[in-house]
């Protein structure tokens, strides 16, 4: 029962995405810092297009990418999400995560 209250607390509402794109993206940030690192100004072109216009083929490689077992899980990999509060509470803290792309935020 704690899993299932952690998991519908910890995942992100996404609502507002039905009605607004985001200004930025973790992975648009990342290479915003890389590109400062090298000493280049980060240069941004966005192009907003309908999740119905993307790939069928693109939607399955993100998805896998960022959880390799999301076709195996209903959005929450509770095998996961125990290992790693079994090893957070055997560290004493917390150091492993184990959230799905589901439960991701930015």
């Amino acid at each position: 029962m704690g899993l299932l209250v952690y998991a519908y607390l910890s995942l992100p509402d996404v609502r507002p995405l039905i009605l607004s794109n985001p200004t930025s993206t973790a992975f648009i940030e990342l290479r915003d810092a890389e590109a400062r690192a090298k000493g280049q100004t980060p240069k941004r072109v966005q192009r907003w297009v309908g999740y119905a216009r993307i790939s069928p083929d693109l939607k399955r490689a993100v998805l896998v990418a960022e959880d390799d077992a999301f076709f195996q899980h209903e959005g929450v990999d509770f095998a996961q999400l125990r290992q790693s509060l079994e090893l957070d509470w055997a560290r004493g803290r917390f150091s492993r995560g184990a959230s799905t792309i589901t439960q991701q935020r930015s």
